[in-house]
């Protein structure tokens, strides 16, 4: 690899490092959060994310040509890839439930309505 090809390489390298902060910082301002599945979801993002960087780390400085399986840390990333997608089907989940209870109501509160309208009419005739 040529000397320019190295700049390059860091700079890249710099660009990734610099995107990946821009991405955490909402998670990183989630960490404080009062509603509990916000705070673990960001909590295993940024998990996941120092976990990367970490394994990013030791490949730049040459520690390890690779990870295998039964590595802590590849096992440790794994398990936060696992969390996060559990956190993301019970949301969905939440969010679904959420909709159709909301569904409901409206749809109680039109039949509500409709009784009501329906009374004001008889109502009215009378007069």
């Amino acid at each position: 690899m040529t000397q320019d090809n190295h700049v390059i390489d860091l700079q890249a390298t710099k660009d990734a490092i610099g995107k990946i902060k821009r991405e955490l910082h909402p998670f990183v301002r989630q960490l404080e959060s009062d509603d509990s599945a916000k705070k673990a979801l960001a909590q295993a993002v940024v998990a996941l994310s120092l976990g990367t960087l970490r394994y990013m780390d030791a490949r730049l400085h040459g520690r390890d040509e690779g990870r295998a399986k039964e590595d802590p840390l590849r096992q440790e990333l794994d398990q936060m890839r696992k969390v996060i997608v559990q956190l993301e089907k019970k949301r969905k989940a939440y969010e679904e439930k959420d909709q159709q209870i909301n569904r409901k109501v409206s749809k109680k509160d039109m039949d509500t309505n409709q009784v009501k309208e329906s009374k004001r009419r008889r109502t009215v005739k009378k007069l």
